[in-house]
């Protein structure tokens, strides 16, 4: 079951880390990321518009769902952030994303814990971004 899961985590991590980090130079990012003991590597791509770099990222405050971010430190080159979840059934999850960033990309490791008796998991994925190009558009997103 965690191999159906994987590609559709690691689409939804590569989407989170791009508007996680302020800092980002404008242009169109190549997201790769595997999780780990997985052999399959997920890549995407990301477009950071002129107005999402002046922004410095998106605030994270507002997650979707009945998550909160619990910790959020985003400065220096460095990304440590921490959110908890609560599905529908009242399963609890958490997420824990360190790393690090430069004007052109990023490096990240995301660890994932769900305690959803139907689907208990417990998954480490590794996930880095690199600019492309210089120049993009919101259509460029996977």
């Amino acid at each position: 079951m965690i191999r159906l899961v994987l590609p559709l985590t690691l689409a939804a991590v590569s989407g989170v880390v791009y508007a996680a980090t302020p800092g980002l130079s404008a242009g169109l990012y190549e997201v790769t990321s595997k999780g780990a003991g997985e052999d399959s590597v997920s890549v995407s791509r990301h477009c950071v518009t002129p107005a999402d770099a002046a922004r410095g990222g998106v605030d994270l405050s507002d997650l979707p769902g009945r998550c909160a971010l619990t910790s959020k430190t985003i400065a220096g080159g460095k990304i440590d952030l921490a959110s908890n979840c609560v599905d529908d059934r009242g399963a609890k999850s958490s997420a824990k994303i360190t790393g690090t960033y430069t004007a052109d990309g990023y490096a990240l490791t995301t660890r994932m814990i769900s305690a959803n008796p139907a689907m208990p998991f417990d998954m480490t994925i590794k996930s880095k971004g690199r600019k492309i190009a210089a120049t993009c558009s919101a259509d460029d997103n996977d």
